[in-house]
């Protein structure tokens, strides 16, 4: 199926991103993965402390290990995560 980009953007912690269309296809792809992949995850990891500001998905982060899931499915490529460089800041 296809996958449309729309855009760039980085957030507060300097995480830059090439954000996706949502699409039903794309939604369920995640949705599915998650699901497979629930049994496998670490369960002894520490709530990231923004994720506490947001009721649904710190339910998401308890149940699935990550708070971006479901209906807080937000497609995006990552391109940095967590990045240093003040450089960034000009970009966004």
């Amino acid at each position: 199926f296809p996958i449309t980009a729309e855009g760039f953007s980085v957030t507060k912690s300097n995480w830059a991103f090439i954000n996706l269309q949502p699409s039903r296809q794309l939604q369920r792809l995640s949705d599915e993965i998650t699901l497979a992949i629930e049994p496998l995850r670490e369960r002894n990891v520490t709530v990231p402390t923004w994720v506490k500001n947001y009721p649904n998905k710190l339910t998401a982060f308890k149940r699935y290990g990550s708070p971006n899931v479901f209906q807080n499915f937000q497609p995006h490529l990552t391109l940095l995560a967590n990045e240093k460089s003040p450089q960034l800041a000009v970009i966004n």
